[in-house]
């Protein structure tokens, strides 16, 4: 017999059961006590069982099964709300007219080697609208994303202002999008930095070139389990 796989739990605060899966017509058995399971290859029939301890009495290839640990847990759902609008008529005023400016916009990109466009415009606390571009680099590590680049001259601008709102809209050279683009990973980190920064939520609203249009409250609801400040 060749010992192939060794297992030890300690059972001091809890005694745990396991299950071997997937698996057919063979069938195991677990001692009440187990604090070791102990899985050997060979070719008997039937099953012996000792204290402690397991044994498949059948050849088998361990790489087919899997150590199923089925402690107590808890499962949580994240969910968010996310708005839906058929087109620019149905948004408030004001939202339409941050979009608009976006659309106008990205004329102004800079983008020479993706030929993908992205603007958006940012709302400031005090009334007053930023925007910005997505400005490429050769080295495409240095480029700037548009949300970046709004954020970071409405900070140079009104260094103490909070931001209320954000609009992005993009275009393709290739393709016409009919569908909202959302914000990358790091563009979603530099929201948040606003938003806990000030302690308010940034409504976060986005457009492709035509169709539908999506708003949420926050960037915390697209960027779940965050990383900010408050973990330092």
């Amino acid at each position: 017999r060749r010992v192939l796989g060794l297992f030890y739990f300690h059972t001091k605060f809890f005694r745990p059961s396991f299950l071997l899966s997937p698996t057919s017509e063979s069938n195991y058995k677990v001692s009440n006590t187990t604090t070791h399971l102990l899985l050997r290859k060979t070719h008997n029939s039937g099953y012996t069982e000792n204290t402690g301890r397991l044994t498949k009495a059948k050849t088998f290839v361990l790489s087919k099964y899997s150590i199923l640990n089925t402690f107590p847990m808890q499962q949580r759902e994240l969910k968010f709300t996310l708005q839906v609008f058929e087109n620019l008529n149905q948004l408030t005023e004001q939202d339409a007219a941050l979009i608009t400016a976006a659309k106008n916009a990205l004329q102004n990109s800079y983008s020479p080697y993706s030929n993908f466009k992205v603007a958006a415009t940012v709302l400031l606390a005090n009334g007053q609208t930023v925007t910005g571009t997505n400005q490429e680099n050769a080295a495409f590590p240095v480029s700037i994303c548009a949300e970046g680049t709004a954020l970071s001259a409405a900070s140079a601008l009104y260094p103490n202002v909070a931001v209320s709102k954000i609009a992005i809209t993009v275009k393709s050279g290739t393709h016409v999008i009919n569908h909202p683009v959302a914000p990358c990973g790091i563009c979603r980190q530099r929201i948040l930095e606003y938003e806990t920064r000030f302690s308010n939520n940034i409504q976060i609203i986005l457009m492709g070139e035509e169709g539908e249009i999506y708003s949420v409250n926050s960037v915390k609801d697209i960027l779940p389990l965050n990383f900010s400040k408050t973990d330092l």
